[in-house]
């Protein structure tokens, strides 16, 4: 199995840190925030342990920042929060918790191949947040997720916090995110303003329909933004989402709310009879 790579000093990690949502954010990304937060807790379908995936049409709309703010957002108001790094193709949030790599590289990855008997979610920094990294790279991640033991683990893990959010590949690149459907209370979708195109998220949306998935909203992300920086310097097809074992590292992924930090303004909303976000953001721009 192939080690992830962690470069604590790299321009990765200290540019995405920053990122991060904390008492140092401005006011207006952390009320951004708590929106999203009062709206998912209106689309729980009344579960008491609701389990929550996001995922994105493509790389680069800032899926994991935006999981990773959302869960610091829940743990901020006192809930008990797990984050799950369940792309096991490139995981990518260990990379943010230097604290989480130093205190163990293995994962999810591992307790799902039998290599380890139980999975063990880490304290960070955050008061009441705690993050299961990804683990190291397996051959097989399709079969991982399919696997009788990925139930057996969120079950458990149910029981344990009040709420758990996992950070999944794009949808319209791999099915691993469609494959939750079953364990999921519901899919959260995140779209680029600039970048995202309609059609593309239109397709997202399908696909988890098509299995039977919840949609709870759409994330609408960097909407102060232009987004051109990220969508002119990534091209999916060198990634490992495409090539599984090809060489994964670009540091102008949009795996952040905005280049600068220009408030973010994220809405959450229900997508039954609604104009999605991203359509309105493309109109108006025509």
């Amino acid at each position: 199995m192939k080690k992830n790579s962690l470069n604590i000093s790299s321009p990765f990690l200290a540019e995405n840190i920053r990122k991060m949502l904390s008492e140092k954010s401005p006011f207006a990304i952390r009320e951004a925030y708590s929106t999203c937060r009062t709206r998912l807790m209106f689309t729980q379908r009344g579960e008491d342990h609701p389990v929550f995936a996001l995922t994105s049409p493509e790389p680069g709309d800032g899926k994991t920042i935006s999981a990773i703010n959302v869960a610091i957002s829940f743990a901020r108001a006192g809930k008990k929060t797990l984050l799950i790094d369940m792309d096991l193709r490139n995981s990518s949030i260990h990379r943010y918790f230097a604290e989480i790599t130093a205190q163990s590289r293995s994962g999810l990855s591992e307790c799902l191949a039998g290599l380890k008997n139980d999975v063990e979610p880490l304290p960070c920094a955050y008061e009441n947040l705690y993050v299961l990294p990804a683990g190291f790279t397996p051959p097989n991640p399709a079969e991982l997720l399919t696997s009788k033991k990925l139930h057996e683990v969120i079950d458990k893990l149910r029981g344990q916090f009040d709420y758990i959010f996992i950070d999944t590949p794009p949808v319209n690149l791999v099915s691993d995110a469609a494959m939750l459907a079953d364990i999921c209370t519901g899919y959260i979708i995140v779209a680029r303003v600039a970048k995202t195109r309609t059609a593309d998220l239109r397709k997202a949306i399908n696909a988890l329909k098509l299995v039977s998935g919840h949609v709870s909203g759409i994330l609408l992300n960097d909407a102060n933004g232009t987004g051109k920086h990220y969508s002119s310097h990534f091209d999916y097809r060198k990634s490992r989402y495409y090539y599984y074992n090809g060489y994964y590292e670009n540091r102008h992924l949009g795996e952040v709310n905005s280049e600068t930090d220009q408030a973010t303004n994220l809405k959450l909303e229900d997508r039954q009879g609604q104009k999605s976000d991203a359509k309105e953001a493309e109109d108006k721009q025509k």
